[in-house]
């Protein structure tokens, strides 16, 4: 899961930034770019609670 959400991070930031540099109306940049934020929120999640130990892993 730790993987999945460090590579979900620089997915999020390319689908950002090519939609900035793509399309040429604002409803289609903004609507693309908020997608690209949803999916690096997701990726840090899946970072986040990839990362963390719990203790029904640990017995």
């Amino acid at each position: 899961m730790r993987l999945m959400g460090l590579l979900l991070l620089p997915a999020g930031w390319i689908i950002v930034i090519s939609s900035m540099l793509l399309f040429p109306q604002a409803a289609l940049r903004w609507t693309f770019a908020l997608a690209g934020v949803c999916i690096e929120a997701a990726g840090l999640a899946l970072a986040f609670l990839g990362g963390r130990d719990t203790k029904d892993a640990a017995e």
